[in-house]
């Protein structure tokens, strides 16, 4: 089932076109990822899916019915600019948060000093936010996001801020999060994240859906044609069938090596004419990262 489902999505701001017909559809228990460069509306359309904006056009679906604002209390939204009141103790404010998405009082409490617990916080719950390191404030402001129990998980850059410990603290309540069944939606600049976590993602740019599909899919359609080969022996030249780009010689004639077929040669007939020379250990079809899928597709938007 489709938690979220948009059917051609505008929005403008005077003149200037933030989104132009964006359809897409996230998967119950998912984590999809929206990846784009700077302006290309992805702040925009994250804004349309909590609420805080309607569009110009198009339709917005919440679990098969058309979005109103009485589902905003099922999403949770870490925004990119944080929205801390500086002054407020953390445990004070995560209870108020708690509060406003409807949960009960002594539920609120409970929740609050759990997550503070989880998160390394407990010992800061008396102190306001302004004393907190910038890291710290991330994680109160996570945790807002998260307070009420949502079924949908809006993140907007939330490795920003973030050091490594902390970053992978994220991570891990993020497939806990997938596990119990709730949908996260991740925006990110860093293509490394987005592969790490995303099960499926959408590329904007423009303010248009160019790139839709599950992380695997979408390498395996733009595959770089590289053959990686780990091995004992001695390999062959033969560039009637392959060029050797790269090649790194361990002791006993142990060997990796990238190989380009030439054209009109399959992966499979370079195997089977390295067979008798080497012992192959392994054998892999070198798939391209997200990063250069991205720079690829965004730069081919830009020559159009």
């Amino acid at each position: 089932m489709e938690i979220v489902k948009t059917e051609n999505l505008s929005k403008s701001y005077g003149a200037f076109q933030a989104l132009s017909d964006v359809s897409l559809g996230i998967k119950e228990g998912s984590i999809y990822g929206i990846l784009g460069p700077n302006g290309a509306g992805k702040t925009t359309l994250l804004r349309i899916l909590t609420g805080i904006l309607g569009p110009d056009k198009g339709q917005y679906f919440f679990q098969s019915n058309i979005f109103t604002s009485d589902y905003q209390k099922r999403i949770g939204y870490l925004p990119e600019e944080r929205g801390l009141y500086k002054k407020m103790k953390v445990e004070e404010q995560l209870v108020y948060f708690a509060r406003l998405k409807g949960v009960a009082a002594s539920e609120a409490k409970t929740r609050t000093t759990s997550f503070l617990e989880e998160t390394g916080l407990a010992e800061w719950k008396n102190h306001t936010v302004d004393a907190l390191s910038k890291g710290m404030q991330q994680k109160v402001q996570f945790i807002a996001s998260i307070i009420h129990n949502p079924d949908l998980i809006i993140l907007d850059e939330p490795f920003s801020g973030f050091d490594p410990v902390n970053a992978e603290l994220l991570k891990n309540y993020i497939f806990r999060f997938r596990k119990e069944g709730k949908t996260i939606l991740l925006s990110t600049h860093r293509m490394e994240n987005a592969e790490e976590l995303c099960d499926k993602i959408v590329l904007i740019n423009k303010g248009k859906n160019v790139l839709e599909g599950e992380v695997k899919k979408i390498k395996e359609g733009v595959k770089k044609n590289r053959l990686i080969i780990e091995g004992e022996g001695i390999l062959p030249e033969n560039k009637l069938l392959y060029e050797v780009v790269d090649s790194e010689t361990f002791a006993g004639n142990q060997f990796i090596a990238t190989l380009i077929p030439a054209p009109g040669i399959v992966l499979n007939k370079i195997i089977e004419v390295l067979m008798p020379h080497i012992n192959f250990k392994s054998f892999k079809e070198e798939l391209p990262s997200l990063h250069e899928i991205f720079i690829d597709k965004i730069k081919g938007e830009s020559d159009e």
